[in-house]
């Protein structure tokens, strides 16, 4: 059976939304939920094409607990594009709004098997690029 890979997606960036608007705890066991399902050696790159290493990543998550009040993000057009072993690579489009200032990006995750996260995913690699 394959995991739940779109249930990851939204699950995690619903986790985003509370978390960047403050209605989290900022707490080592809530942001757990974000820690553990970045695989080590994750990567991501940013649309802006910086290229951000795991740990500066994740501290950077954890350093924006509550710098967005009112975000609002959700996620469309989701797609399995490769599967090889335990690897998935899927694309989908991330929106985000706040302050009534809509943004969209394109994005891309390489997924790796990860037994004990939420949906037995970790997120092995991010690229995300402006949607036009």
């Amino acid at each position: 059976m394959q995991p739940d890979w779109q249930a990851e997606i939204v699950d995690l960036h619903a986790f985003f939304t509370a978390w960047l608007a403050g209605d989290l705890p900022n707490t080592d066991a809530v942001f757990a939920r974000c820690a553990t399902t970045m695989a080590q050696g994750c990567t991501m790159i940013s649309p802006d094409g910086r290229l951000i290493e795991r740990e500066p990543l994740l501290a950077g998550l954890r350093a924006m607990h509550g710098s967005r009040p009112g975000l609002r993000i959700w996620i469309e057009q989701p797609q399995l594009r490769h599967t090889l072993g335990d690897a998935l690579l899927v694309t989908y489009e991330e929106w985000q709004e706040r302050a009534g200032v809509i943004t969209s990006r394109h994005s891309t995750a390489l997924f790796v098997a990860a037994p004990g996260t939420p949906y037995g995913l970790a997120w092995a690699h991010i690229h995300e690029t402006w949607k036009a």
